[in-house]
């Protein structure tokens, strides 16, 4: 699921991490809680386009026969 600047807050739960991209650069690694996406300008001064990629971090089983 991909967050922008259309959801300002969010939240991670324990299962899931949040990959933060600034500008299309990988920034930071979320662990689980809530967080907030700024907002894109400020004072007339652009700031970095923030979206947040939730990624399922869950152990999964795989069988396979043969």
């Amino acid at each position: 699921m991909l967050i922008t600047g259309a959801k300002r807050e969010f939240v991670i739960k324990d299962t899931h991490r949040g990959l933060w991209y600034e500008d299309g650069k990988l920034t930071k690694i979320l662990e689980a809680g809530r967080y907030t996406i700024p907002p894109q300008r400020r004072w007339l001064r652009r700031l970095p386009q923030v979206e947040c990629l939730l990624v399922d971090v869950r152990e999964r089983e795989l069988t396979i026969k043969g």
